[in-house]
């Protein structure tokens, strides 16, 4: 049987955050039956029968116990008290019970008194944000390739200002400390100043390690970018959501308006100059609580910005390689070949967000530069259940979010003007589908428009001699004679015959 004060906390669960009945379950490890009824029924509280071993030991002593409990609440968990040391006390004080007495009501004391904490701390405060303050996270989405043909994972980095409630957000390949540096440099030269405060979660690219009272080592590239751009440094303590919620907010946002439907990423700048001028637009817009043009809002937060450094800033990771017996090097997992350099050369690299310099040991000669590899977490698209979606919906083909990945071949056999024609498309795809891959399928259809053919037994029997990988036996002929079938006549005499100076 529960106590009052966890029956309260279920029954706001239930009601106040509006939990399902498995969900509060699990968060209090009581049965399902259990949640049920202390979530949606009408439970008396207060009369209803309690069955606790009697303490007429502990009458005289309980107003002791609880104040030293609730004062040890204070303490670190490893210097608060035990029930063998509440006993030992209590005995000093003329205590004639049982260890086994105080250690049930130490139990079942500090228990409520730790529920009773945790459901003070679920209320929220309200936190006030200064002019210039700005929350920086990453987020993360799913982008279409239009080379692989598959999902893939990319990042948003996200920056808000909670006073105004106006974005910033960039599209980047990574969460590394490159690409973090990369976006705010980037944001800052869009705004044309630094915010002075800048909170962060506890980034990998920013912190290197959690110190004991919250403390934080900072890693030392993003140290120098600090000193650099002169802005202070904030946290979100860990597990404390709300004290970054503008930020929450804004990646959620940014998702959901200007990321979707899904985008086919070729061209990474081209896609920021998109998001960075829908964000533009969204200042029109009013503020969801002081409903107050952003822009009008995003001026007392422009007037706080720090001045840019009078030198650029292009932020980079230095780092000493040598060179392979293959001529590579290793940089982040990633391999690099390097055709002019030696075998055990050391060399010079500095790595930025989307290219790696390499020099030679001194940093004087440029040896090359090369784009920066990133191995994108791919999800393969099952297309044969998202064509059969619509096998029945021949006008939702032209609009279909996953089927802009399609290579254009495919696309276009799928999309005749005929709308009737369209469910057959889409069925010989699907057929052609569960036995190739979409790069094979591409390569019949492209045969396919040669020879002008469009049915599924066609394309099949092209597929089969375009991926038969051993030559087509030859017919068993029984019939001609073994002599007549191996002549092979010397034509040499017939071509005396042909006139001097060509056939006529």
């Amino acid at each position: 049987m529960l106590s009052v004060i966890q029956a309260k906390y279920i029954k706001e669960l239930r009601e106040v955050k509006g939990l399902s009945v498995a969900k509060i379950s699990a968060m209090n490890e009581i049965t399902w039956k259990t949640a049920k009824k202390y979530a949606d029924e009408d439970v008396n509280l207060e009369v209803r029968p309690r069955q606790r071993r009697r303490r007429r030991a502990m009458e005289d002593f309980v107003e002791y116990v609880d104040a030293w409990l609730e004062e040890d609440m204070q303490n670190r968990r490893k210097d608060r008290l035990t029930a063998k040391a509440v006993y030992e006390q209590l005995c000093e004080l003329g205590f004639a019970g049982s260890d086994r007495t105080v250690r049930d009501y130490v139990k079942e004391r500090k228990e409520a008194l730790v529920s009773a904490r945790k459901q003070a701390s679920e209320q929220f405060i309200r936190l006030e944000h200064p002019c210039g303050e700005a929350q920086v996270d990453f987020g993360e989405f799913r982008a279409l390739d239009p080379v692989s043909f598959h999902l893939v994972k990319w990042f948003v980095l996200a920056m808000s200002f909670p006073q105004s409630n106006n974005r910033l957000a960039r599209i980047l390949p990574a969460q590394n400390s490159e690409c973090l540096l990369y976006g705010l440099v980037s944001m800052f030269d869009e705004m044309g100043g630094v915010p002075p405060f800048l909170l962060f979660d506890n980034l990998r690219p920013v912190v290197r390690k959690l110190v004991s009272h919250g403390e934080r080592d900072l890693t030392d590239t993003f140290l120098e970018f600090q000193r650099r751009f002169g802005f202070e440094c904030k946290f979100a303590a860990p597990g404390k959501g709300n004290e970054k919620g503008s930020v929450e907010n804004a990646v959620q946002y940014v998702r959901n308006n200007h990321l979707k439907p899904l985008l086919v990423i070729d061209d990474i700048d081209a896609a920021n100059d998109r998001l960075r001028e829908r964000l533009l637009e969204d200042r029109d817009q009013l503020h969801y609580e002081k409903q107050v043009p952003i822009a009008t809002l995003w001026e007392g937060d422009r007037k706080t910005l720090l001045p840019l450094p009078s030198n650029g800033y292009i932020p980079m990771t230095t780092m000493n390689r040598t060179v392979n017996k293959y001529g590579e090097i290793r940089v982040d997992k990633e391999i690099y070949h390097l055709p002019t350099a030696s075998p055990k050369q050391s060399v010079f690299v500095q790595v930025g967000w989307d290219r790696v310099h390499v020099y030679d040991r001194y940093g004087e000669q440029e040896l090359a530069v090369l784009p920066r590899a990133y191995v994108h977490k791919t999800e393969a698209i099952d297309w044969v259940n998202t064509l059969r979606i619509y096998e029945h919906r021949p006008r939702a083909l032209e609009q279909g979010m996953r089927l802009k990945a399609l290579p254009q071949v495919v696309r276009s056999f799928l999309l005749p003007e005929e709308l009737s024609e369209r469910r057959g498309r889409v069925q010989t795809v699907m057929a052609l589908l569960a036995d190739y891959d979409v790069d094979t399928v591409a390569s019949i259809l492209t045969t396919a428009e040669m020879y002008q053919v469009t049915s599924t037994a066609e394309l099949t029997m092209l597929g089969q001699h375009l991926v038969s990988s051993e030559p087509p036996t030859p017919v068993a002929d029984p019939w001609t004679p073994l002599g007549a079938a191996q002549w092979q006549p010397n034509l040499a005499s017939y071509d005396s015959l042909a006139p001097k100076g060509g056939v006529r």
